[in-house]
């Protein structure tokens, strides 16, 4: 039999990942061990790994994922060889729990190679994210591919602090531009 390349092992793994994900969440701890850590977040604020099996199924079970809809098809999956045969992951795409909007995530994940048997994998490491699109980014966009923009910022929004400019960085970088002021998030649906 040919040995598996990391592309294979990466999409056979994520697609088993996300199908227990959604239709048995509460078994998803099997795909790590002990020493596993995992990471869940949701916009920019940091947070702790868990670590271990109890503290995973824990963190897991408290997402709400059972029938969620996974949807990578629509984003991206990049596989890499790492150092002792293990597989660095990472996926984009969208996430749709019951009653809720599609939402953007980004997960990575290191398979490492289980001791007794070196053609298995386990999740060393996760980190998942909710990822928060700034309305600004979105409105721009929205622009540039001729769809409706965001809604503008209410009139009483408060001004962009003012950014002092720096002379040019000794390698010849750019001077920084001023932040833009900030914008109002889309409604919520």
């Amino acid at each position: 039999m040919a040995q598996m390349t990391v592309e294979v092992v990466g999409k056979q793994f994520v697609r088993k990942y996300y199908k227990m994900c959604s239709d048995e969440p509460e078994n998803l701890y099997r795909f790590y061990q002990n020493e596993s850590q995992l990471v869940y977040g949701e916009g920019s604020g940091e947070v702790e790994p868990v670590t271990g099996i109890e503290g995973i199924k824990s963190k897991i079970n408290s997402r709400g994922c059972k029938g969620a809809e996974f949807n990578i098809a629509s984003g991206t999956l990049d596989a890499q060889p790492t150092m002792n045969n293990g597989v660095m992951v990472m996926v984009t795409g969208t996430i749709t729990k019951k009653d809720d909007q599609a939402r953007q995530f980004v997960q990575s994940f290191f398979l490492a190679p289980q001791e007794k048997n070196p053609k298995s994998f386990f999740v060393l490491n996760d980190t998942f994210r909710i990822v928060e699109t700034p309305a600004v980014v979105i409105s721009s966009y929205a622009s540039t591919n001729g769809a409706a923009a965001a809604p503008a910022a209410p009139a009483a929004a408060p001004a962009a602090p003012k950014v002092e400019e720096k002379p040019k960085a000794a390698w010849g970088g750019a001077k920084p531009a001023a932040a833009p002021a900030p914008a109002a998030s889309p409604a919520a649906a």
